[in-house]
């Protein structure tokens, strides 16, 4: 049987943590599915407006695809610098393993995450 999850309903929204733990107001996300052996985690990740996340670093690569509204990324380089780049719907990002980065939606969107 196939596995069936209402992926914009109400239900299952989780307030996503920071990498310190502390919880991230208005950034939600949904789990769709789980690693399994060779498996990515894909993840709905909601900003709502005006919320951010801060600096973090991901261990392994991640895509992601901005499915509605904008988001605002700011990438560390390796020499500290830090460059700015504005995402719309359709963009799709690839990071590799030990991005930094920090992000914000002034208006608020909607993106699946892969990692």
């Amino acid at each position: 049987m196939p596995n069936v999850v209402d992926a914009f309903g109400p239900v299952e929204w989780s307030v996503v943590k920071s990498p310190e733990g502390p919880v991230v107001p208005g950034v939600w996300s949904k789990t769709l599915r789980r690693p399994g052996n060779d498996e990515q985690s894909l993840v709905l990740v909601r900003f709502d407006v005006g919320a951010s996340h801060p600096v973090h670093v991901h261990n392994q690569p991640q895509q992601v695809l901005i499915l509605e509204g904008s988001l605002e990324d700011h990438v560390t380089g390796e020499g500290g610098g830090e460059q700015s780049y504005l995402h719309y719907r359709g963009a799709f990002v690839e990071y590799p393993a030990g991005a930094k980065h920090r992000q914000l939606s002034p208006s608020g969107c909607l993106l699946l995450l892969t990692l």
